[in-house]
């Protein structure tokens, strides 16, 4: 017998013909994870109750169901989808195969294999063309779940990303993967879980952002068992987040907080790819270079949608910027573009680093920091950056003379030190710039604010500035914050 199966978000609802025909709800979508339990209802019960909120601008959808059966999310990628199954809903309490054969948006799935025929053509949730890299699962009794990873070949790296509950990175309620192979993406997995204990309070500003409430991950693993997850379906291939440091922080925190190892990983991050080729983009996040990348529209805040486009992102970027040995594999592409993989394990993220120069074209790629000359050993600390992309710029804007004066920029001499994700540092000046401050690219005696980007300890403009201060100097100390605030920048993670 053969299913519809719907791909929506944190969900696939099955339909299976009959009389009478029946709906089910499981409660994770575009994964070949053992979880596969659902919720069943008849087809009229389902019908009866069913109702269809459309996504807004931020907040995402909603489709409700009769008959006890638990709601989905609905995305903009999966509201034809979701469509498609309303019109499902109106054919009556028997479903023949009739509308099996008319439904563009489902994985048509035979329930003897629970295997989708490759024949299929659209999913809905992405408009692919490839149904066989997300197989629909089956109830069939003696039929068993597909394992983890299922037959898809070892890929050559993930792409991965996680949405949290509130403010502290640790309290993650999905993890998203995208694996890619030859190039490609051929298997995505978004896994829903419980936050860890101490950390599951759901902040509103957080909601607002991804749209996941309390509800919707209450029947959820744990993050526990999500890591542990993750470890094994990861095992050693190495893994592509964007703005890696928030991620693996999450994982990191994540797992302190359950008690649990952290997995072993080595990662690779696209923001840091980005600035490190020095692309001339308006912003490093991830819809922006997405778009340069000419990837597809997709939900940006639902951690696998955003694990899909980083992973485009990714190869985009491997493509594009390739240098004298063109590679798709991420350790080889961070070799050259003269960094070092970043590393998990134990209790220590290792954050990549800058090791020489890169062997990739690009604007701004490979320059020297211009902030260290006339200090001794400025060199071995620039050998020693983390993050090339944070040296300063080559060219310094010229200030707007008809800038408002009222301004707290105006006639202030401004000197930037640390990282400013996810801003480029070149693109801060020109807004500083544009405000009537003077740009300076080291500390001086005439340096009347220091902005200190994050950073693993004080920065050593940061400690002459300190010292200026303590001498009596009329210099001011900004985070980061302050500046975007005074900016009209209001961007945190997640990016």
């Amino acid at each position: 017998m053969q299913v519809l199966d719907f791909r929506l978000s944190g969900a696939v609802v099955r339909v299976t013909p009959g009389s009478p025909a029946t709906v089910s709800v499981h409660r994770i979508a575009r994964t070949r994870s053992t979880d596969v339990s659902g919720a069943t209802a008849s087809l009229s019960d389902a019908a009866g109750g069913a109702s269809l909120t459309e996504p807004g601008r931020i907040l995402p959808g909603r489709i409700d169901f009769g008959g006890d059966l638990p709601s989905a999310r609905v995305t903009p990628s999966t509201l034809a989808a979701a469509r498609a199954l309303m019109d499902v809903f109106g054919a009556g309490p028997d479903l023949d195969a009739g509308a099996i054969e008319g439904s563009e948006y489902a994985v048509v799935v035979d329930d003897a294999s629970g295997v989708a025929p490759a024949t299929v053509a659209a999913t809905g949730a992405s408009n692919s063309t490839d149904a066989t890299a997300s197989t629909g699962s089956t109830d069939s009794p003696g039929v068993p779940a597909p394992k983890l990873g299922g037959d898809i070949p070892d890929p050559d790296f993930f792409a991965f990303d996680v949405e949290t509950a509130n403010a502290d990175e640790g309290s993650v309620i999905q993890f998203g993967l995208a694996a890619v192979r030859d190039g490609k993406v051929t298997a995505t997995y978004s896994w829903p879980c419980k936050p860890p204990a101490g950390l599951e309070d759901f902040d509103e500003a957080n909601i607002a952002v991804h749209g996941i409430t309390p509800a919707d991950v209450v029947d959820a693993p744990t993050f526990s068992e999500r890591a542990e997850e993750f470890g094994r379906l990861v095992d050693g291939t190495p893994v592509v987040a964007h703005n890696a440091k928030f991620d693996f922080t999450a994982l990191k925190r994540g797992c302190a907080a359950a008690g649990i190892d952290v997995p072993d990983v080595a990662y690779a991050c696209t923001y840091e790819w980005a600035r490190r080729v020095g692309l001339q983009v308006e912003n490093y996040r991830l819809t922006t270079l997405a778009r340069e990348a000419g990837a597809a529209d997709f939900a940006h805040h639902d951690a696998c949608d955003d694990a899909v486009a980083c992973a485009e992102v990714a190869l985009w970027l491997m493509r594009e910027h390739p240098g004298d040995e063109p590679t798709l594999n991420p350790v080889k592409y961070t070799e050259n573009l003269g960094m070092e993989m970043g590393m998990l394990f134990g209790t220590r993220l290792v954050p990549m680093r800058t090791t020489g120069r890169s062997q990739v074209g690009g604007a701004g790629a490979g320059r020297r920091h211009a902030g260290s000359r006339g200090r001794s050993g400025g060199a071995a600390r620039d050998r020693r950056a983390k993050w090339d992309a944070v040296k300063a710029p080559d060219v310094i804007p010229a200030k707007n003379e008809d800038a408002d004066s009222n301004g707290l920029l105006y006639g202030q001499r401004v000197t930037l030190t640390g990282d400013f994700a996810p801003y480029d540092k070149g693109r801060l000046w020109e807004l500083i710039a544009d405000a009537g401050a003077d740009i300076n690219k080291g500390v001086t005696k005439k340096t009347t604010i220091l902005v200190a980007g994050p950073w693993d300890s004080m920065t050593s403009k940061e400690k002459k500035a300190r010292e200026y201060k303590e001498q009596g100097q009329n210099i001011e100390i900004w985070d980061e914050k302050q500046l975007f605030t005074v900016l009209g920048l209001e961007e945190e993670p997640p990016f």
